[in-house]
């Protein structure tokens, strides 16, 4: 065991023998499992066992919780070689930050949500729920979203031995498909709800999920000088989207569901729906409904989106299942020159490219401002090209990743980088 002497001439063990605290560096910290690694500043590597942290199944990318990277205050046991009583050493470090903007357009009858929270035992939640027709599916499954979340993962932790006998890989499979779950139990909640209050309003969904403390070998870590991966999970149904900025690059980690993709026009005709062009838009609705009205031109007073799968919309779902909400998941491994994920809804990406998005952010964190100005700064942006309705945008910056002077560099292609 690595031993340092201090000045009054006592060595490392001494002190610890004494009981004092000591300060460390955390490698890695689940939350899930509630265990982890940290490296005392005397260069040894101890385990926090279960329980040793104060924070315990608090796992957001905070300061008030663990992550890769945490400076803090521990007791040390170098006989057992583990820490208990482990605690953030100082009041300020860099973690998660996030900006949220939503400018809501009163006069019309569309409303957007947003969802957020610290879901014990997993990691920080938010969402865009971007509401069409009406604005109650959104604010139902934005207000119900966290706890089905944490019900399903309960459950689905409850069918194994604990989660502290899953391998990295069949933990990472297991939060991916209670995310998948938790929507599709969502779905059905608010169907009922909205089949006895007879809403026909529906809803686009992203939602990001970032958890940390994934001890993967092999693995480039998130945070350089640690042990630990950290990784953000995401579902959604509709065309919100979430860019991930890398560098001076943007990655583009959704796929929008709108007609014009060959495979989601292909669905909508199969399943009984009819697509129709509005103006430059393809919009989806019931076939069955447009063969009633298109002798009289009525067809245009019938429901039609934008969006192929959505939460709600009730009369697009029976009797035929023309929208659907079966959400896309996926998974990526935050690397340390991931800087920013934005979520953003659809009257954004009308009148702003991906390139245009990530190149505000850039100039407003290189002002030293936060995410907050951020998030309002792409609203502002988008409404100045044009964009009408509600406008909702979320910054979330990784603060372990400093902004880097080449951030701002322009790449020598488009700069936007295809999901691989």
């Amino acid at each position: 065991m690595k031993r340092l002497r201090f000045a009054d001439g006592s060595d490392s063990q001494e002190k610890r023998s004494k009981g004092g605290r000591g300060l460390g560096t955390v490698l890695c910290y689940n939350g899930r499992r509630q265990t982890g690694r940290v490296r005392c500043d005397d260069g040894e590597e101890l385990l926090i066992p279960s329980g040793g942290a104060v924070n315990r199944n608090m796992v957001p990318l905070t300061p008030s919780g663990l992550m890769h990277g945490t400076r803090v205050q521990l007791l040390p046991d170098g006989h057992e070689k583990k820490a208990v009583s482990v605690r953030p050493a100082e009041a300020k470090q860099q973690g998660l930050t996030v900006g949220v903007d939503n400018q809501v357009n009163y006069r019309g009858e569309d409303r957007s949500e947003l969802c957020a929270a610290d879901v014990l035992d997993i990691g920080f939640l938010i969402g865009i729920l971007d509401g069409h027709c009406g604005g109650q599916c959104a604010s139902h499954v934005a207000n119900g979203f966290p706890k089905i979340l944490h019900d399903v993962y309960g459950f689905e932790v409850n069918q194994t031995r604990g989660v502290d006998t899953l391998s990295c890989a069949r933990e990472t499979e297991l939060l991916r498909d209670v995310l998948r779950s938790s929507c599709r139990a969502a779905e059905r909640d608010l169907m009922l709800t909205a089949s006895k209050g007879h809403w026909t309003d529906g809803t686009s969904a992203m939602f990001a999920l970032l958890a940390h403390g994934f001890d993967e070998e092999g693995a480039p870590v998130t945070v350089p000088g640690t042990k630990g991966v950290a990784k953000v999970f995401l579902a959604w149904c509709g065309d919100t989207r979430a860019l991930l900025l890398h560098g001076r690059k943007v990655v583009p980690l959704s796929e929008d569901h709108v007609p014009k993709r060959k495979d989601e026009y292909n669905r909508v005709k199969a399943a009984g729906g009819k697509v129709l062009d509005f103006d430059g838009k393809l919009k989806v609705g019931r076939r069955d409904k447009y063969k009633e009205k298109k002798s009289s031109g009525a067809y245009k007073d019938l429901v039609w989106l934008e969006t192929t799968r959505s939460f709600g919309d009730i009369r697009l779902k029976a009797p035929h299942n023309i929208v659907i909400c079966e959400p896309d998941v996926l998974v990526r491994n935050l690397a340390p020159e991931d800087w920013a994920l934005v979520l953003v809804s659809s009257k954004v990406t009308a009148k702003m490219s991906n390139q245009d998005i990530a190149e505000v952010c850039k100039e407003y964190f290189s002002q030293g401002k936060d995410a907050v100005a951020a998030s309002q700064a792409l609203t502002t942006a988008a409404r100045k090209r044009g964009a009408t309705g509600n406008l909702t945008t979320v910054v979330m910056r990784f603060g372990w990743t400093p902004f880097q002077p080449e951030f701002l560099a322009k790449s020598r292609n488009s700069g936007v980088l295809q999901v691989q």
